[in-house]
């Protein structure tokens, strides 16, 4: 049997589906462990192919790290201590991990708002609200490992432009604190 807006939810999860990758960019609210939540924004303008992390600002200026770990600021290669080295290296994965992380999330809200309405159909209304309710608490744990993977990813960025002030005009997330 076809529902009459069946075709109506099929389009919403393909809008959801095709937005999921898009969960990593913008601003969300994290707790950072202390009273007070903070917002944090995400760079949009990052890319990841194979072992090589690209960062492009809005002046048009690039920034990589390889896959040795190398960093090169406009095509420049910028020394670094062997820590931040390795700092480098821990930063393009802690940023896979976020991107994992964010499409599993965009992913699972998406699952839950194609499941929502399909419940509204099949489900008796407390039944479909309930099945709801528990979906989105798994969703809010999920978002929570992607608070946590952006204040790793904060710390990281913090520790090399403390060494290497170069990185400072690339690092991807900023919270209402930062000045810059």
């Amino acid at each position: 049997m076809r529902l009459p807006n069946q075709s109506a939810a099929a389009l919403l999860l393909t809008v959801l589906l095709c937005a999921a990758p898009a969960a990593l960019a913008g601003t969300h609210a994290c707790d950072s462990g202390t009273s007070a939540n903070r917002n944090v924004n995400i760079d949009p303008s990052f890319d990841l192919d194979d072992d090589t992390l690209r960062i492009s600002t809005d002046s048009g200026r690039e920034f990589e790290i390889n896959a040795k770990h190398e960093l090169r600021i406009d095509g420049v290669l910028v020394p670094v201590s062997i820590a931040n080295r390795a700092r480098l290296g821990q930063y393009v994965e802690n940023y896979r991990a976020l991107r994992e992380h964010a499409n599993a999330v965009g992913m699972k809200a998406a699952g839950l708002a194609f499941a929502a309405i399909w419940d509204a159909f099949t489900e008796d209304r407390e039944t479909a609200k309930e099945k709801t309710r528990v979906q989105s608490k798994e969703i809010e744990r999920s978002a929570g490992q992607l608070c946590d993977d952006l204040l790793r990813m904060q710390t990281l960025e913090a520790a090399i432009r403390d060494e290497v002030p170069q990185f400072g005009p690339f690092v991807i997330v900023k919270t209402d604190n930062d000045a810059s």
